[in-house]
């Protein structure tokens, strides 16, 4: 599923064209779903946008070759 839809992309994409004079490194720190139970300490820790922040990054860096996604 895209989360940009297709003005978006184009806007963004020209203004990266125009604007964006030097490569950017972008980083993401993130989480892998767990199928294991969280301890009740811990419940509230879990990542709830890592996917989405993950897909939303991935569309972002597909817009220019000077964009580049490093996920941990």
């Amino acid at each position: 599923m895209e989360i940009l839809n297709k003005e978006v992309v184009e806007a963004t994409r020209k203004k990266f064209d125009e604007e964006m004079k030097e490569k950017v490194t972008l980083l993401l720190f993130t989480q892998e779903p767990s199928r294991l139970t969280v301890p009740d300490h811990l419940k509230g820790q879990e990542c709830v946008f890592c996917k989405e922040t993950r897909e939303l990054l991935k569309e972002v860096s597909a817009l220019s070759d000077k964009i580049e996604l490093v996920i941990y």
